[in-house]
């Protein structure tokens, strides 16, 4: 989102129709500012201070390995402190090419007011706070609702922060110091996918996973070694699989389609899966809470650990495998040769399944099931707080912030004309993206990831479940035609309206 710096702020001078603002909560005031300068809402992170630096500059932290000035807004305009909770967010917006960071008391919302709504500042404002910060005052629903507009580049003048924080470092040395210490932040921590094997937590490292897959068909290999379950087709190959329970000489349990899960990892270039019992999350650990391994374990096992993890003062304990060691070089030897091995013992059905089949991720809607290419979708999220957009079409629910990107959402039910219902702990958000545009699908519950032939896809029918032909692509079968899968033309149902918001 790149701000057209000249165009917002002569919005309301110009008579432009109306403006988008960002607004948020101050000592429980409603401010806005121009969504063109705000480029993301993060969580307060931790921030370092800085000696001498202005009394409204909280200090800076560390963005993404870059270095974020901190501002508190309720110093700035002299408002009571409060001590900080949840609902404390920093909005980072961009001010002559400058990121800088506003720590606010909460964010509203994102909303559209037109310029015959903005009117001066009252006296009674203007004597809280310095006229010069003000743009205007949206009244909104008859009057009953203030929005105070922000010149935010009054409120923090780039050369202002920047002057001072450039005087700091150079008179004292601890600004760079500070800054290094910022940089040191990011690079003391190291990214991990965490699983879970027999109830034991293990993690690897987030750079050596490639995907993570549910479990499809797994096709034993004659003569394999024992810890390999057999091997999978995977977009035109094949890749073995690891039961990471038999490697580490665990008890072997039936696989749940569930929660089950396949790890994609590179063992010293071989592509392999690794059979997990579950994936519990992406974590971000302190290099400085990694610990040897325990003196107590055998060269063997201590030689496949990077480390202990020691986590919530100790209570959580996460085992860091280093993928190099996961097998001997033997192994790998054997492990790439299995491609060959898995073709000619399953006759070709793996690679055929891989040519002639695709994959799906299913989804219900009411009580049906649909599906869009597994291709389509980024990711499945959990559906959190959405920020109502006025006057978008009927079905777009709103936007909201993924991981500093706004991503506007459309409910299925109401694209579909589906009655609403209450919204349950299945709800999710399915993550897509078509033609370069990314779009957050709510639906009722994720169901899978399937595999569906060529042959059992049959053309639409006229309607399918009250959902019009055009937004169908095909009806799979499954099951012998007991279960019904419908495949949606995602660009259709996306499109026109829903393009435009």
């Amino acid at each position: 989102m790149e701000p057209d710096k000249q165009a917002m702020t002569g919005a309301i001078e110009h008579g432009a129709d109306e403006i988008q603002v960002v607004t948020f909560v101050l000592a429980h005031e409603e401010f806005g500012v121009p969504i063109a300068l705000v480029k993301e809402i993060v969580n307060v992170p931790a921030i370092t201070r800085i000696p001498r630096a202005p009394v409204f500059v909280e200090g800076v932290a560390n963005l993404r390995g870059s270095i974020l000035p901190v501002v508190n807004l309720r110093r700035r305009f002299d408002l009571p402190t409060e001590e900080r909770n949840e609902d404390n967010v920093v909005v980072v917006i961009e001010i002559g090419g400058r990121l800088t960071g506003l720590v606010v008391d909460q964010v509203s919302e994102v909303l559209r007011v037109a310029n015959e709504s903005i009117e001066p500042p009252p006296p009674v404002i203007t004597a809280t706070i310095d006229e010069d910060y003000l743009r205007g005052v949206a009244k909104l629903q008859d009057g009953k609702r203030l929005v105070i507009l922000l010149d935010i580049e009054k409120v923090i003048p780039s050369a202002e922060l920047a002057a001072n924080l450039t005087a700091q470092a150079s008179g004292t040395g601890q600004g760079s110091a500070t800054v290094a210490q910022t940089r040191r932040q990011a690079a003391a921590e190291e990214q991990f996918v965490s699983f879970t094997v027999a109830d034991e937590e293990y993690a690897v490292m987030l750079g050596d996973v490639q995907e993570i897959i549910r479990v499809p068909a797994i096709s034993r290999v004659p003569r394999a070694p024992a810890f390999i379950e057999g091997v999978v087709a995977l977009r035109n190959r094949l890749l073995p699989i690891i039961n990471l329970r038999k490697r580490f000489g665990l008890e072997v349990i039936e696989l749940n389609e569930e929660d089950n899960r396949i790890i994609v990892v590179s063992l010293r270039g071989v592509i392999t899966g690794m059979l997990v019992d579950a994936v519990t999350e992406v974590l971000s650990v302190p290099k400085d809470a990694i610990e040897p391994p325990p003196a107590i374990l055998s060269n063997d096992e201590s030689d496949q650990l990077r480390g202990v993890a020691k986590l919530e003062e100790g209570k959580r304990l996460i085992m860091l495998l280093d993928i190099s060691r996961v097998l001997s070089s033997s192994e790998i030897s054997q492990l790439a040769s299995l491609g060959a091995e898995g073709q000619e013992a399953s006759s070709g059905e793996a690679r055929r399944q891989a040519i002639d089949e695709q994959q799906y991720v299913s989804f219900r809607v009411e009580h049906e099931e649909f599906g869009v290419s597994i291709q389509q979708v980024q990711e499945i999220i959990w559906l959190p707080d959405i920020t109502r957009v006025p006057r978008a079409p009927h079905f777009v629910e709103g936007i909201i912030n993924l991981r500093g990107s706004v991503l506007p959402v459309i409910d299925m039910r109401k694209r579909f004309g589906i009655p609403e219902a209450p919204r349950t702990d299945s709800t999710s958000i399915v993550v897509v993206d078509v033609e370069g545009r990314k779009t957050g699908v709510i639906v009722d519950s994720v169901s899978e990831v399937l595999r569906l032939g060529r042959d059992s896809i049959e053309p639409p029918p006229p309607v399918v479940a009250g959902v019009e032909a055009s937004f169908i692509e095909g009806v799979g079968k499954l099951q012998g035609g007991q279960r019904m899968l419908i495949i949606l033309n995602l660009p259709r149902v996306l499109s026109m309206e829903a393009a435009a918001a």
